[in-house]
């Protein structure tokens, strides 16, 4: 069984969504109550009309004695899904609600890490500090002119945006590498930023070190680099400073399609913020202050690129997007569902097909649960488009 789900993985990472879902079939035919299946097939294929699955949904809602908090969330999320799709938005809602505590009682947590977002994005914008008093020696200087870092939180629409710059010719792009976060704990660079007095030659020999040692993750590579570790934007401080070329691209969205969009995500790893709406809510506004605070010390280094933007303006958009990040733009960007990328985001299925805007305004069907979350974004004085 765990052969025919790396295969059906295989497939959809790839974009043949076709063949992962009779591979996800084929595992229902022979168990018809594993829950991981259901919960995949439930994600990838409209499941409406399909009489035989909706009756095993109903069927497993009876079989969750002796099935573990983890297995029980991911039908909890498939039944949900499906709900939605049915427009039952109160029982889908509810099951959503029970999904995220299953997953969050699976992965054994008392409380979320919605604390560790809230604090490193006070703590990097007071490393910013530390990097003002540094002499900026690669001022004026090309080193990082074939880097493009792509930021945001999950569910922003920066797959969207990697797979548009795929399109074009000499791109490279390493989806969320993680390679920048690893390096920078690896040299502790961040320990000698927040110490009140340092030696300026200690933080370029780090610097340069960082440097070398990115490289050496992403590998020697000709062209473009696009790195879409989104977490990424805690550092965009240390990126404008050791890098000078280096593009940066935040993508933004809707907050409310956003954060419902996170909340109703099953993420394979990280992210247990979003299985509490409260604690969701927390981590964006920490991140939009963050964004704020970059946007008015980097100014022109950082790029705002809006979801909404590339789905109605698409021709405008990824022209403004290209030539942000020295890449020459061509007619492919438009149709970016032909990318060749494996993609592994919880977005795989959305970029496979031609841009629309599906995806907008979808917060609205939720509006009436969503009233206490829209008076904190208002009063945390961020606008709710």
């Amino acid at each position: 069984m765990k052969d025919l789900f790396s295969l059906s993985k295989n497939y959809r990472e790839k974009g043949d969504i076709f063949n992962s879902n009779n591979i996800l079939r084929e595992i229902i035919e022979n168990e018809p109550s594993n829950f991981e299946a259901l919960f995949w097939l439930s994600q990838q294929a409209d499941l409406t009309k399909d009489q035989f699955i909706l009756k095993r949904l109903d069927q497993c809602l009876k079989e969750l004695n002796n099935k573990s908090a983890d297995q029980i969330s991911y039908l909890y999320f498939a039944i949900a899904k499906v709900r939605e799709k049915q427009k039952r938005y109160k029982e889908a809602f509810e099951f959503y609600e029970k999904a995220n505590k299953q997953r969050k009682l699976g992965l054994c947590l008392f409380n979320t890490d919605a604390k560790i977002y809230v604090g490193q994005a006070k703590l990097h914008q007071k490393l910013f500090e530390s990097l003002n008093r540094c002499p900026n020696y690669v001022l004026g200087s090309s080193e990082g002119y074939d880097l493009v870092f792509i930021i945001g939180l999950p569910r922003c629409g920066s797959t969207l945006v990697e797979t548009i710059l795929s399109m074009a010719p000499n791109v490279s792009c390493f989806g969320e590498s993680g390679a920048l976060p690893k390096v920078v704990h690896e040299i502790d660079i961040l320990n000698l930023l927040e110490k009140s007095k340092f030696n300026f030659n200690d933080y370029y020999l780090q610097a340069e070190l960082l440097k070398k040692l990115y490289r050496n993750e992403i590998g020697l590579v000709d062209g473009i680099v696009v790195d879409k570790t989104l977490n990424n934007f805690y550092l965009a401080g240390l990126i404008s400073r050791v890098w000078p070329e280096a593009k940066i691209v935040h993508v933004k969205r809707n907050p409310l399609d956003q954060i419902l969009s996170a909340w109703k995500s099953r993420f394979e790893k990280g992210h247990s913020y979003s299985l509490n709406l409260t604690d969701l809510v927390k981590v964006y506004i920490s991140y939009n202050n963050l964004m704020n605070f970059w946007d008015s010390k980097l100014r022109t280094r950082i790029y705002t690129c809006r979801y909404e933007d590339l789905v109605f303006n698409t021709f405008e958009a990824t022209n403004r997007l290209a030539k942000f990040c020295g890449i020459k733009w061509n007619p492919k960007m438009l149709s970016p569902e032909d990318s060749k990328i494996l993609v592994k985001t919880a977005s795989y299925k959305q970029v496979r097909e031609p841009i629309n805007y599906n995806s907008v305004d979808n917060w609205k069907i939720y509006a009436d649960k969503l009233e206490p979350y829209i008076e904190q974004l208002l009063e945390a004085g961020i606008p709710l488009k």
